[in-house]
């Protein structure tokens, strides 16, 4: 017995000989590195809102394609799985063609604001960079690539270790810069604007302290007086898919003050619920004009706030003054489809976090928060833009019994909602129902999504009868 705790001693003396030694070195490389700051936006210029209120809308102002169709897509979150599903829908609306305003397109052509959240985000920023490379490089470089390897390789790395120790450098800038590394190279939203005449790029995250949507907009960064050109696609693209516990926020810095933004005019009255949503949004926005209240704004994962990515589209067009106002500060006129198309790339609910009475771990907490809350908040987020869309329909309807408005006498709106969960095959939507939420997939699930959304199209009664208008040239 005796000869036993001789031994342990010297072990135990050992390992507290290594903790100490492992405490100076950590509190060497934090002292170190204590003034180590990742990438952060800049002020935009004095006069950046140019004295007048922001618009908005994220329709372009000019005329990108047929100017009496608009079509925007959203490509909800869920990691790997949700960027395979929206890259086959691309695939999909590339290869439908028809003849519009007497000349050959296809339906991708025609999109005018591609929007998109966590791993939608990463297909729809892609696209937005690339266009037609997309389809030759996108699945190889990122679908199929083991994308959680590289975060870790990353995060271990003996430069990125150092970083950690800064207070102002988390794991979302490591996701951040990976993105990057893989993706985009550098490229920014200046860039992005830049000799292309592709759809507008409309990235979602979640404002950690106001519990909402945060877009990747210019207006968005004209109220704190910050300029987006200077923004890296992958700073935005991590931000929407920065997962909390998993990984940090992506902070940005609030430069309000500095510039003459300011929100539109606040309605008189709230006496419906679309209008109360416009004074709730309004007042949420106003408080980044506020630079001694939030001098820093801190971002997570866009599913928390808006797996769809379709929220904050329906309350600009409400601050706009309506569906009309909105096409008409875009210069629209004589518009003769509105259509809004969005992906779900659902997942089954999970019930295993209720086989024990233990407390649930981080990573079983985080997954029933998936599973359970964002699954919820997207239902009704889906329930609220099908009333909006019925607004909508019945302004059109108004505004040509009065003959006002940018509207064609023909105008149809067409609300394609696209989900895992409308496969037609029980036991492939099983399948596609299970695929984990993840930045790795296996190379047979990343086919069998991509597969499947010609088959979700198809099946889509709505996605139809816009084909269907479409080739009849109505």
């Amino acid at each position: 017995m005796r000869e036993s705790e001789s031994q342990a001693r010297p072990r135990s003396a050992a390992r507290t000989a290594w903790r100490s030694a492992a405490l100076v070195l950590v509190t060497l490389l934090a002292s170190s590195c204590a003034t180590y700051q990742p990438w952060i936006n800049g002020p935009g210029p004095a006069d950046v809102a140019g004295g007048e209120a922001p618009s908005y809308w994220a329709a372009p102002g000019a005329d990108r394609n047929s100017g009496d169709l608009y079509f925007v897509v959203a490509f909800s979150g869920g990691g790997m799985r949700a960027a395979a599903l929206a890259y086959g829908v691309l695939e999909a609306l590339r290869d439908t063609r028809f003849e519009w305003d007497g000349r050959p397109t296809t339906l991708l052509d025609q999109v005018d604001v591609l929007s998109g959240v966590s791993g939608g985000a990463m297909t729809a920023a892609y696209y937005a960079a690339y266009g037609a490379r997309t389809f030759s490089a996108f699945k190889r470089q990122f679908l199929l690539r083991d994308f959680e390897s590289d975060l870790l390789s990353g995060a271990v790395a003996p430069r990125t270790s150092y970083r950690l120790s800064s207070p102002w450098f988390g794991r979302g800038n490591v996701l951040a810069e990976e993105l990057d590394r893989v993706l985009f190279h550098g490229m920014t939203y200046g860039q992005l604007a830049e000799g292309r005449s592709g759809p507008m790029l409309y990235l979602t995250a979640s404002d950690l302290s106001l519990g909402k949507s945060f877009e990747f907009t210019r207006d968005q960064f004209r109220l704190m007086c910050s300029d987006i050109g200077t923004v890296p696609l992958a700073v935005a693209t991590a931000a929407s898919s920065a997962v909390p516990v998993l990984f940090s926020p992506i902070t940005l810095k609030n430069y309000a003050g500095a510039c003459s933004s300011r929100l539109p005019p606040r309605p008189t009255e709230a006496r419906t619920r679309a209008e109360r949503r416009v004074l709730r949004d309004l007042a949420a926005q106003a408080t980044y004009r506020d630079r001694s209240l939030r001098p820093y704004i801190h971002l997570v994962d866009g599913g928390l706030a808006d797996n769809l990515g379709l929220k904050r589209i329906a309350d600009d067009i409400g601050m706009a003054g309506g569906l009309g106002p909105a096409l008409e500060h875009g210069g629209a006129s004589h518009v003769r489809k509105i259509v809004f198309l969005s992906v779900d790339a659902e997942r089954a609910n999970s019930f295993s976090v209720d086989q024990s009475g233990d407390v649930p771990s981080l990573i079983a907490l985080y997954k029933a928060i998936e599973f359970g809350f964002v699954s919820r908040n997207t239902q009704e987020t889906y329930d609220l833009f099908a009333r909006t869309v019925a607004g909508w329909r019945d302004e059109i309807r108004s505004d040509l019994r009065k003959g006002r408005g940018p509207f064609a006498r023909d105008a149809e709106i067409y609300d394609i909602r696209v989900g895992l969960r409308a496969y037609p095959d029980p036991g492939v939507r099983k399948a596609l129902l299970a695929v984990p939420t993840s930045f790795t997939l296996a190379p047979a699930q990343v086919d069998e999504l991509i597969a499947a959304a010609p088959k979700l199209l198809e099946v889509n009664p709505e996605y139809q009868r816009l084909l269907r208008d479409l080739k009849a040239g109505r």
